[in-house]
């Protein structure tokens, strides 16, 4: 890190060529598992980078949503007090609403991707809402299945997070809303992407 940050010092006709020290430095930084400052090079190396595709900004997601899960909280350790576990728990959500931010920009700025980037608003916010009582993934993955069901065949990603989608609204429907009908849907869907999936079997006869 202090060598790359050595080499930016010089100045370059074309500044865009410190990019690539910034990717590297991103990098050095989320190794040493400090993701603010993995984030921060990595914004430079979008700033400088004349060529960004939606795979490298992406990336700062997946950085904002590990510094997320960085910061979960165990209720049993007894080394931190309530005051500090509730500050860290508010550190926790306030990192994933970077994510969420991130992943509505990458919606606007590479609409072509819209299928990926609502799949991701919707992990980051039942890590937000993991009791789902608020529901705030809900619209999220309704939006994937209404892409994804209009499409024609879909490879193994995209049935994936169709699949994702079916299993939350599965359990928001029967775990918060009491729906065993809507549950049940929901599980007869994950059944025609999954076949056999035994476990999903046993909750689509349990349902009916």
């Amino acid at each position: 890190i202090k060598q790359y940050q050595e080499g930016l010092k010089f100045e370059l006709t074309d500044p865009s060529g410190h990019a690539n020290s910034y990717m590297a430095m991103s990098d050095a930084y989320k190794g040493l598992e400090d993701y603010p400052n993995a984030m921060e090079a990595y914004r430079k190396f979008l700033e400088l980078n004349k060529d960004v595709s939606a795979n490298d900004y992406a990336g700062l997601g997946t950085l904002a949503m590990r510094y997320g899960r960085s910061l979960a909280v165990d209720e049993n350790n007894t080394e931190l007090t309530d005051e500090e576990k509730a500050a860290k728990k508010q550190a926790q959500i306030e990192a994933f609403k970077q994510a969420d931010q991130i992943y509505a920009d990458l919606i606007e700025k590479f609409p072509t991707v819209k299928a990926y980037g609502l799949y991701q608003r919707g992990m980051v916010n039942s890590n937000i809402d993991a009791d789902m009582s608020q529901g705030l993934a809900k619209p999220y993955f309704e939006e994937v299945i209404n892409i994804l069901t209009q499409e024609e065949e879909l490879d193994a990603q995209g049935k994936r997070y169709l699949e994702t989608s079916y299993r939350y609204l599965m359990s928001y429907n029967y775990q918060v809303m009491k729906d065993n009908k809507a549950a049940l849907e929901c599980a007869q869907k994950i059944l025609e992407i999954k076949p056999d999936d035994e476990g999903i079997k046993q909750v689509v006869e349990t349902l009916s």
